[in-house]
């Protein structure tokens, strides 16, 4: 875990600086020093946790290996990180038919709505409304990763602390994925890949801990 904050620092002095080679370096070793972090902690985890957990980090790396190659392969990370927010559902394993799910799932949705509504008119200004329904999906994928992440304090099972890292973890990712869309579609600002970065590693470090910690 120490080691995964000290190259995610690293990385992140290397996007300030715009040094390609040492991102392409730093940016897949810190996400699997993290898949390395989760494998050690499997004796002391329930396995239905551990399993999705470890998915949603390998399935994280490959994402950020397709983001970051020289020809990027936008669709292609994007689906990665869909199925890794669903193994992340999976891992938490607290969406209920009850009403903390239905209040939370109906704040997610309409704050959702929004932000891919201004994104999909950036979308179709640029025209590359070919992204159109697969960031809609998304959408959902990251929401439902943030909805059991914000239900947490309502499940007996998860203590005040964990809770804490789940909630802000999950809110610093769709934070950091938002952000993207946002640079991609719609008009980008300074220092925005740094930001991405900051908000990206910090949710999947929080996410782990929450999880496995």
């Amino acid at each position: 875990m120490a080691a995964a904050l000290v190259c995610a620092a690293l990385d992140w002095g290397a996007v300030e600086a715009g040094n390609k080679r040492r991102e392409y370096v730093l940016k897949p070793l810190t996400t699997g020093l993290l898949v390395v972090a989760a494998v050690v902690l499997r004796e002391a985890v329930e396995p239905s946790r551990w399993g999705p957990t470890v998915a949603a980090l390998v399935l994280s790396l490959l994402g950020d290996v397709f983001l970051m190659l020289r020809r990027e392969r936008f669709a292609a990370g994007l689906w990665c990180f869909l199925f890794a927010h669903l193994a992340y559902v999976l891992a938490f394993d607290t969406l209920r038919a009850d009403v903390p799910t239905a209040v939370a799932g109906a704040v997610v949705l309409l704050a959702g709505s929004v932000l891919y509504g201004r994104l999909r008119r950036g979308m179709l200004a640029r025209e590359q409304g070919e992204f159109a329904v697969p960031v809609a999906v998304y959408n959902l994928a990251i929401g439902a990763m943030l909805v059991s992440a914000l239900v947490t304090p309502f499940r007996p099972e998860w203590d005040g602390l964990h809770t804490a890292f789940a909630i802000v973890g999950a809110v610093l990712f769709m934070l950091s994925d938002s952000l993207i869309g946002w640079t991609r579609f719609v008009r980008s600002f300074p220092r925005s890949e740094v930001a991405i970065m900051v908000t990206y590693h910090l949710a999947q470090v929080l996410l782990l801990l929450a999880l496995l910690g």
